[in-house]
């Protein structure tokens, strides 16, 4: 409602400017059409006493910000740091179940034998997730599969006089974290994941001798990635009468 209130029930009848609900606790009850402010299809959300509401069916779309601990947590120098942005588009099967396909940006640091491995990727993945509970806050479990890629042209650092190239591959990320529920078609998420990713490359450096070094490297990078999501679900924009 428009005051903030929150009726849930069987609309009986909606055909005129008075709606006829059925409330849960059996009572019946008139509204006043103009005073709703929003009128929610029950078959796709699982509502809560205070108007919270998570979403059990339909379209969402997510993005956010991963980061790994060592990227703030250490000295600049020593730090190996990792950050992802990603983008989902995916459906809610039903209250537990969800699936999505997405893509993202990521960029990772390496140490390898010694010297520093800069990696930007663009991956595109399959992504699942599985809600524990039906609560307000729901825990999940989720995976995702699929690969990163680059351009794979040198790139030069003029910083420390270095050129890298390097080449992505097959990555996979699974994890847990809360689903925090809202009466707003938008929701937090916090996750906590193991990230791992196939790359490969040459880079090539001046050591303290001022000789050229090429060094070939194919690694995995493994990190713990900590992320900061936002999901947008579809939702009616509000009571319209038919």
């Amino acid at each position: 409602m428009k005051n903030g209130s929150v009726y849930i029930g069987e609309v009986l009848n909606k055909e005129t400017d008075t709606l006829q609900v059925h409330l849960m606790d059996g009572n019946d009850v008139q509204i006043f059409a103009p005073t709703i402010k929003r009128f929610l299809a029950a078959k796709n959300i699982k509502v809560f006493s205070d108007g919270r509401y998570n979403p059990t069916r339909g379209l969402f779309f997510q993005t956010g910000f991963g980061f790994n601990a060592e990227s703030f947590g250490q000295e600049e120098e020593e730090a190996r740091i990792s950050s992802h942005l990603p983008f989902l588009f995916g459906w809610h099967v039903n209250s537990r179940w969800s699936a999505a396909g997405g893509f993202g940006f990521e960029f990772n640091e390496a140490e390898i034998a010694g010297f520093r491995v800069e990696t930007q990727m663009t991956s595109l993945f399959l992504y699942g997730r599985y809600h524990l509970t039906e609560r307000k806050r729901r825990p999940f479990l989720y995976a995702r599969i699929g690969g990163a890629f680059t351009d794979g042209q040198l790139e030069e650092n003029p910083e420390d006089n270095t050129q890298t190239r390097n080449t992505g591959g097959f990555q996979f990320q699974a994890g847990g974290g809360f689903q925090f529920s809202s009466r707003k078609n938008s929701r937090w998420i916090l996750s906590l994941g193991y990230h791992l990713q196939k790359a490969s490359g040459q880079q090539r450096f001046i050591d303290f001798a001022g000789g050229e070094v090429i060094a070939d490297y194919d690694v995995w990078i493994r990190r713990m990635i900590f992320s900061v999501a936002v999901e947008f679900n579809r939702r009616p924009k509000g009571y319209r009468r038919r």
